[in-house]
């Protein structure tokens, strides 16, 4: 399936609405619990689950990443029997990769943000976000060279161990909060225990070695 040029997420909300009407229920981004074995390392845009086959969906460009990703989600999804791929192909070029910044300036947002935590917790969430995303792209290039959501940042760190399950379930409440305040819920806020919990996190991970050490190994 080519679409036009559009936003990634113009294309999978053309999408979704096309498998709704065939009789799929779609969900955003699903958590690796939803997916097949082979699938839980991958961040999945969206699956349609709820007739046969379900469906991995993945929004991809022209170019060799995402030619390599779409390969490997082929791969892993040869022997998973009522799993199939169900590839949308946008005509323009995908997100250009972001420059990595150095963690040094990630401590220093990180530190803003704390500052902002009583006066504008709003900020604050927001930052501590960038900061969360531009630590995974300083020490795992490969996996956050493209702009990532805040949900498919906690299912790669959740689904390596990186973070606790408790930690994960935190950041998706965490995660639902910053969705709802940049798409519009101005009375969508964090509380400075939240913002100070988040922010907690964010530095054990600047703190640990790399973020490929599973938590509990890092720690022992």
């Amino acid at each position: 399936m080519t679409l036009t040029r559009q936003t990634a997420t113009d294309i999978f909300a053309a999408t979704a609405s096309k498998l709704t009407e065939e009789g799929y229920d779609v969900i955003v981004e699903p958590s690796a619990s939803l997916l097949p074995d082979p699938l839980k390392s991958f961040s999945a845009d969206g699956i349609a689950i709820g007739k046969s086959p379900k469906l991995v969906i993945e929004i991809a460009h022209e170019g060799p990443r995402d030619a390599a990703r779409v390969a490997q989600l082929q791969q892993a999804l040869k022997d998973v029997p009522d799993w199939k791929l169900h590839l949308v192909l946008g005509s323009g070029p995908s997100s250009p990769d972001i420059a990595q910044a150095d963690e040094a300036s990630i401590t220093t947002v990180l530190e803003r943000a704390s500052k902002l935590v009583l006066t504008d917790p709003e900020a604050a969430l927001l930052m501590a976000w960038a900061a969360l995303e531009a630590l995974g792209r300083s020490r795992r290039p490969d996996d956050f060279a493209r702009p990532q959501s805040p949900g498919r940042i906690i299912e790669l760190f959740a689904s390596e161990g990186i973070i606790l399950p408790s930690e994960a379930a935190f950041l998706r409440t965490m995660a639902a909060k910053r969705n709802a305040f940049a798409h519009g819920d101005l009375k969508q806020s964090a509380s400075s225990s939240e913002l100070e919990r988040f922010m907690g996190v964010i530095l054990r991970l600047i703190n640990s070695p790399d973020l490929s050490v599973p938590v509990d190994k890092a720690a022992s």
